[in-house]
């Protein structure tokens, strides 16, 4: 092998190694798998919205986030929320620009086929971007409305990390809002 060769190689496979050694950060590391029409009833619905990924989060976030729950999207989670299997609960930001509101829509799917979409959440940016997880059934509790709740389907989480929780969820067909970590 001529040296100029053997050199390149071992820089390629130095290369390598290193490449291999670093974490997995791609653009669409978190691009969610959302059923087929979702991201079109989503544009259709929401045009100036798009749903939250990774790289929205700020660096500390992303690190909690990535440290928590890997190569989960901060953004998109699937659950039972309403009892029906097969729902997705997406937080969306606004596309252009670092104010406006973030908004919770749930999808759910239809009888015939195709989905449903529906806002269940919005609140006005104030610092850190939220992100949206799953919970399980259970009581929830919210201390300033003195309220506690029984949850019998899964719960949408829309969480400011190590900060404020919001619990939604759906009782008996109706929709609660519970704020349960300030």
């Amino acid at each position: 092998m001529k040296p100029i060769v053997r050199a390149m190689a071992q820089l390629s496979a130095a290369v390598l190694m290193l490449a291999a050694s670093l974490p997995i950060v791609a653009a669409d590391a978190c691009a969610p798998s959302l059923p087929s029409g979702a991201t079109e009833l989503l544009a259709s619905a929401y045009p100036d919205y798009r749903v939250l990924q990774l790289a929205d989060l700020n660096a500390d976030d992303q690190a909690i986030w990535r440290n928590a729950y890997h190569d989960a999207c901060p953004g998109v989670v699937k659950g039972a929320f309403t009892g029906k299997k097969g729902s997705y609960a997406v937080l969306l930001v606004p596309a252009r620009s670092d104010d406006g509101e973030t908004r919770a829509v749930l999808l759910q799917p239809k009888e015939g086929g195709g989905l449903t979409q529906k806002q269940i959440f919005t609140e006005h940016r104030v610092g850190n971007l939220p992100v949206i997880r799953r919970s399980d059934p259970g009581i929830y509790e919210d201390p300033a409305k003195r309220l506690r709740v029984t949850v019998p389907n899964d719960v949408i989480l829309v969480e400011h990390l190590e900060s404020k929780v919001t619990a939604i969820a759906f009782v008996k067909g109706e929709l609660q809002l519970l704020t349960i970590a300030e």
